[in-house]
């Protein structure tokens, strides 16, 4: 993240990205930066939502690793909505669990993807969370 910390935070181009597996952040990272967004990126929970309040302005997007092992996901898509509340995430899980997306409308969720998802894939979750106005039901 600290790269990103130097450079001024574009509207609507910035996009957390909040995921333990260094090698998915990367390609992540990579992937949002080719397409025009402004990735920031964090292996660890804890410092991604300290770097959102002191940012909260600038960020309306994020990407999550719903299955951190620092944080419940839940918490922190909690904690996501406290530091911004107008916060868009793209849910990233690894299956599709029927409570976890009940409780989605509360934690401003705009789109899921399981894993493994294809950059394509990815591309099009980030889009419509950027255009969410609410939530983005799952599909069936």
């Amino acid at each position: 993240m600290e790269a990103a910390e130097k450079k001024p935070l574009a509207n609507e181009s910035a996009v957390l990205v909040i995921d333990h597996d260094a090698d998915a952040l990367e390609e992540i990272g990579h992937y949002l930066m080719v397409t025009g967004r402004q990735p920031l990126l964090a292996q660890d929970s804890r410092k991604a939502l300290a770097w959102l309040r002191e940012n909260h302005k600038a960020i309306h997007t994020a990407i999550v690793n719903y299955n951190m092992p620092d944080m419940n996901g839940d918490r922190l898509l909690q904690e996501l909505r406290r530091a911004q509340p107008e916060i868009r995430v793209v849910l990233c899980m690894k299956t599709s669990r029927r409570d976890i997306l009940r409780r989605a409308p509360e934690s401003n969720v705009a789109a899921y993807l399981n894993q493994p998802f294809s950059m394509a894939q990815l591309g099009d979750a980030v889009d419509r969370a950027v255009r969410a106005r609410g939530v983005v039901p799952f599909p069936a």
